[in-house]
């Protein structure tokens, strides 16, 4: 299997879905750090610390504790992917498309729209912006997520052009859930490796 054949479907190697940039990170790795949160993963832990980023597409996510009912999201929904039922508003997953009308007329900030397309570069102009805070600290930049290697040509580049134009330290945080050729090619540009063993017995890890 070639690298090529193990990109997130849907999208091309020069762009990634990250669903997170986080800046001033110090848990991460060395030093201070920015961390990318690529969105996207292969395993459902229950345990999950971040589970806006399993699902390999964007999505809108719901705070019920700050929704009023008011139906604007209803009313404005394209795909009548939202709907009240019960006194509630729900969002009829199969019928979103994600794309974020609700979000942008909810008064109460009760819906945020998970996930982004974005290019390399657009995210190393961010990365760079701490260049500074990288030298005196020795930090660098992390790649997380998700699972970085379910967009493996995306995720490489990142840490290529970090490395060999920036000379930016980088760090990855996976699972390593791929295929041994996809951890090799990423793992040519990768500094700090954390490795997240899940779970040794497989039925113990789905109970």
């Amino acid at each position: 299997m070639k690298v090529s054949d193990y990109v997130l479907s849907g999208f091309m190697s020069i762009k990634g879905l990250i669903f997170n940039i986080q800046r001033y990170s110090v848990h991460d790795g060395p030093g201070i750090r920015t961390l990318v949160f690529i969105k996207g993963c292969p395993l459902r832990c229950l345990w999950c610390c971040n589970p806006e980023g399993q699902l390999p597409k964007p999505e809108v996510m719901y705070f019920e504790n700050l929704c009023s009912r008011c139906g604007a999201c209803v009313k404005v929904c394209p795909y009548s992917a939202s709907v009240i039922k019960d006194g509630k508003v729900v969002i009829l997953r199969d019928l979103c498309r994600a794309c974020g009308e609700c979000v942008k007329v909810c008064p109460n900030n009760a819906r945020r729209l998970v996930g982004n397309y974005v290019t390399v570069d657009e995210v190393l102009n961010e990365v760079i912006k701490d260049m500074k805070f990288y030298v005196r600290s020795g930090g660098g930049l992390t790649v997380g997520g998700g699972e970085p290697l379910t967009q493996p040509e995306f995720v490489k580049e990142l840490l290529r052009r970090a490395k060999e134009e920036y000379y930016i330290h980088t760090a990855i945080e996976t699972s390593l859930y791929a295929p041994t050729e996809v951890v090799k090619e990423v793992l040519k540009y990768v500094d700090y490796i954390f490795v997240d063993i899940k779970h040794i017995d497989l039925v113990r890890h789905r109970e």
